[in-house]
């Protein structure tokens, strides 16, 4: 358990959000969103902190990265390549609604590369070893 120094002022950009239940996972081919402070695949800090991606299924995840994925793991992106997590995002949130289903953890390099979709950690099959801490 840990405990904030100061108060947190809630506004356009201080929001509480919600964990899924354990044992949870998410449907695919849902649009979330990710945020993060991360750099684009060419290297730049990303002027854009937030981007809309694809909640791939997981049989499109494991098509993508084959015996890599285990079942803690989700991917997601754009098809088409170009959006996604990059250096510098792999923990920050990946979101659904007002609940936070995942974490950004790791991706082929350079990112954000068509049909390779980055791999976040599913937050509510580890919900558990959350709440247990």
């Amino acid at each position: 358990m840990f405990q904030l120094s100061s108060s947190i002022t809630l506004g356009p950009s201080a929001q509480y959000i919600s964990l899924p239940p354990a044992g949870s996972r998410p449907a695919g081919d849902i649009m979330c969103h990710i945020t993060g402070w991360g750099n684009l695949a060419s290297g730049r800090p990303s002027p854009n902190k937030r981007w809309d991606v694809l909640l791939y299924s997981e049989a499109n995840c494991q098509a993508a990265h084959g015996s890599s994925i285990t079942s803690t793991m989700l991917c997601a992106g754009v098809p088409e390549g170009g959006k996604g997590a990059c250096s510098g995002d792999y923990g920050g949130p990946l979101v659904y609604g007002a609940v936070q289903v995942d974490t950004a953890s790791w991706g082929i390099k350079p990112c954000t590369i068509k049909g390779y979709p980055d791999v976040y950690t599913n937050i509510g099959s580890v919900m558990d070893l959350i709440t247990s801490c």
